[in-house]
């Protein structure tokens, strides 16, 4: 399409397309379900910093995560991403995200209870950045909000060793938001999300955890299957009361 100077425009069937790309990552179960309280016992609090690297047929992200544990029950974190897309029609896009999180783990393994529980409540943003967007007076922008539940449990392998699987079922609600010649067209929806994992933990002489945690998201209808690997640092603040 050609606007009556005759610079090229945008059409709104790429831009859709474009969305179907890029917000997935905004959607996949986020950081928020690999908390770090699922790495430490009740009564020990811990700061956190991971690396990320997931991929689907659409796009791969890179993110970093920092994070703080309370006491091995309350975790806040921020996520900072960048997604690799490849779109014939924006091969200039470029895609940022910036995410937060809340988790909250009520119920800790024990002798007694088998099994840890976490819910957790995550939001995050895109920001777009395209000199042909821009050149045709076009934008995009899209946002989520996650709610999440988790169920995992710490499995010992040998001395300072362990595995935590884990199973996730994320509700996602998100938006997404089209502007081309100051017309602009939103579209939400919501999803179910499932994310499957499981760390395997290392903890050296000196209290600090390293981890690596291999990644596989999906979710019903046509949305693509995630996968993805996180290696964890985690330096502990306080021993157990």
């Amino acid at each position: 399409d050609r606007d009556v100077t005759g610079v090229q425009t945008c059409a709104l069937p790429i831009l859709k397309k474009t969305f179907v790309i890029v917000i997935w990552f905004a959607l996949v179960v986020p950081s928020v379900a690999r908390a770090q309280s699922s790495w430490l016992q009740r009564g020990v609090s811990g700061v956190e910093g991971d690396l990320t690297v997931s991929h689907n047929s659409g796009a791969n992200e890179f993110s970093a995560t920092a994070g703080y544990s309370h006491q091995g029950f309350l975790d806040v974190s921020v996520t900072l991403g960048v997604v690799d897309t490849t779109i014939a029609d924006l091969p200039d896009l470029n895609v940022y995200t910036l995410g937060v999180g809340l988790a909250y783990h009520p119920l800790k393994q024990s002798k007694q209870i088998p099994l840890s529980l976490g819910v957790g409540l995550g939001y995050t943003q895109n920001f777009y950045s395209s000199d042909t967007l821009s050149a045709n007076d076009a934008s995009l922008s899209a946002w989520a909000t996650t709610l999440v539940a988790a169920a995992y449990r710490f499995i010992p392998v040998a001395e300072r060793i362990g595995v935590i699987p884990q199973v996730t079922l994320g509700w996602i609600h998100r938006s997404a938001s089209q502007t081309v010649l100051d017309e602009t067209q939103t579209n939400t929806d919501d999803l179910l999300a499932i994310e499957l994992h499981a760390s395997l933990a290392y903890l050296d002489t000196g209290g600090h955890i390293w981890g690596v945690t291999p990644i596989v998201a999906f979710g019903p209808g046509n949305n693509p299957t995630t996968f993805g690997i996180s290696v964890t640092f985690i330096s502990t603040l306080q021993a157990l009361h």
